[in-house]
């Protein structure tokens, strides 16, 4: 059930997060390989990243009551 939960979750996020988190946390990618892969800088891939989490996280918040 959490699983679905974070799979729909990650549906909802901006392409730019969801993409930083599959490529990351799903990918094994390190944010050197992100930021080359989307155009970004490092710091700009790991902010990204971050954003993306936090966004991730309320999404689920609000799913889980």
């Amino acid at each position: 059930e959490s699983e679905r939960l974070v799979q729909q979750a990650l549906l909802k996020l901006p392409e730019p997060l969801r993409v930083a988190i599959v490529l990351h946390d799903f990918q094994g990618l390190g944010h050197d390989e992100i930021a080359a892969l989307t155009g970004l800088n490092h710091a700009a891939a790991r902010k990204r990243y971050s954003r993306a989490l936090a966004a991730l996280a309320r999404l689920l918040k609000d799913s889980l009551g």
